[in-house]
């Protein structure tokens, strides 16, 4: 796996359909992890599984908060 790929899939600047997209056609293993409706993606990376962060679970809300506070 490129290094790349492995920021893409691992940080939060990428939403979860584009990393969705990213792990199916690159061949990468993937699996929600947690529970339903509280489950982040998980990547096997390495040969060890790795949670991702998100756009969407991570950066959107603390807008959202952000600007209600405004």
């Amino acid at each position: 796996m490129s290094s790349d790929l492995r920021f893409a899939l691992l940080s939060d600047t990428t939403s979860r359909m584009n990393k969705l997209w990213l792990a199916i056609s690159n061949g990468v293993e993937w699996r929600w992890q947690g529970q339903p409706r509280r489950s982040r993606m998980a990547f096997l990376v390495d040969g060890e599984w790795k949670q991702a962060r998100s756009f969407d679970e991570d950066i959107v809300p603390t807008l959202i908060l952000n600007e209600q506070k405004k």
